[in-house]
């Protein structure tokens, strides 16, 4: 029974795979040396992997807002040594600080101002705090979280308007392709900063 389930799951994906050559990535991120550019980064966690996603906000002289979809990385969650989910969201908190850290060294641009967004309150009150207060798993990532990135920049965001939770969840070739918040990160990020959560 188990084998006809993966059969079928792997005949859906195979015949959604020319999907792929359909997508559209639009580069120019409308970055002009006199405006001001934003990235923000979205991490999460499930049971199968962990990932984050970065965007670029750059807001025009007319104070338009342009996001553009930058970069992506998911890991597989392990499969010997299991971690609970919160170890797991840490670990998508640590993924998306270094891959913050690469894309900023990548641009080489001047003044980015940097957001990190999560969904998990525990990730985030871990973070906060000096990483002596927690157990070695724990206490190594949230030092080099903290030396990678200002955690006075780490925010709450709902688990709906988290488009980092298309990553750690998996989506088909199909689903991907008109999934607007992971192109173009949630709503509110059209939006001025005072209507952010």
């Amino acid at each position: 029974e188990a084998s006809d389930q993966i059969k079928s799951s792997w005949t859906a994906l195979h015949d959604e795979l020319d999907v792929i050559n359909e997508l559209k990535i639009p580069r120019w991120t409308q970055y002009d040396p006199e405006l001001p550019i934003e990235l923000h980064g979205f991490c999460d966690a499930s049971e199968n992997a962990f990932a984050a996603v970065i965007y670029s906000r750059v807001t025009d002289r007319n104070g338009i807002h342009h996001i553009t979809f930058l970069t992506a990385k998911t890991k597989v969650a392990p499969l010997k040594n299991k971690h609970t989910l919160p170890r797991l969201e840490l670990a998508g908190a640590l993924l998306l600080s270094k891959l913050m850290s690469d894309t900023i060294k990548a641009l080489e641009l001047p003044n980015i101002t940097t957001y990190y967004w999560c969904d998990s309150m525990i990730t985030l009150a871990w973070i906060q705090k000096e990483p002596l207060t927690w157990q070695t798993f724990v206490a190594n990532r949230v030092a080099e979280i903290q030396k990678l990135t200002n955690r006075c920049n780490w925010n709450y965001i709902k688990s709906a308007d988290n488009p980092a939770d298309v990553a750690s969840r998996g989506s088909s070739p199909l689903k991907l392709k008109s999934d607007n918040q992971w192109w173009t990160g949630p709503e509110w990020l059209n939006k001025a900063s005072k209507n952010w959560p």
